[in-house]
């Protein structure tokens, strides 16, 4: 086994892969090809080759991020892991997102897989998970709405404003259902209403 020297990863098949597990991504986030390092999951298995011993600065970014899944880090099956039934799988955004509030040094090539995965993300509506461009388009009109003073008092009227002014606007837009229009502007819509600001 070879110390010092580690094979880039295969780039044009890492980007193809929707979800990595923290092993993958910390190799990755140090341009090393994960298949390549002796402790992969994968060299149980016949053929691979027990190339690499990783780097100390691998192991240590390894036990950091292992230490934040679930907190900072967010896995995708994060509930198989809370059980110990399977190793933390984590996107390519949550993984980069989290390891530049860390400033890690990390190839450009990774940057840009979490930017192109931001991207994707943002044509989301704003149903449960990262908030979408819809999502903060409606916020945005909302409060400005609030500051005009042309708040509707009733919660579902007020959605289908929305939902309507974004039809109107932003036509490209995802169009999130009015239900989750006012599940996003409940607690603003009710704290509006408690202020006595009501037309």
């Amino acid at each position: 086994m070879q110390q010092g020297t580690y094979p880039s990863p295969n780039w044009s098949f890492w980007r193809q892969v929707p979800t990595w597990t923290v092993f993958e991504a910390v190799a990755l986030s140090l341009n090393i090809d994960p298949k390549k390092l002796d402790t992969h999951p994968s060299h149980g298995r016949a053929g691979i080759a027990v190339q690499h011993i990783p780097p100390p600065e691998f192991h240590a970014r390894l036990e950091l991020a292992l230490r934040c899944v679930g907190a900072t880090l967010q896995a995708t099956n994060a509930e198989a892991v809370e059980l110990r039934n399977a190793e933390p799988k984590v996107t390519p955004l949550a993984f980069v997102t989290w390891a530049k509030g860390l400033n890690w040094p990390m190839p450009g090539i990774l940057y840009d897989l979490g930017a192109a995965a931001d991207d994707h993300s943002s044509s989301r509506t704003g149903l449960p998970g990262r908030p979408g461009k819809s999502k903060h388009l409606i916020e945005d009109e909302f409060r400005r709405r609030m500051d005009h003073g042309e708040t509707l008092p009733s919660l579902a009227d007020e959605a289908d404003a929305l939902l309507a002014w974004l039809i109107k606007t932003h036509p490209q837009a995802p169009r999130p259902t009015s239900k989750t229009i006012e599940n996003n502007i409940r607690n603003d819509h009710q704290k509006w209403k408690a202020s006595g600001q009501l037309n």
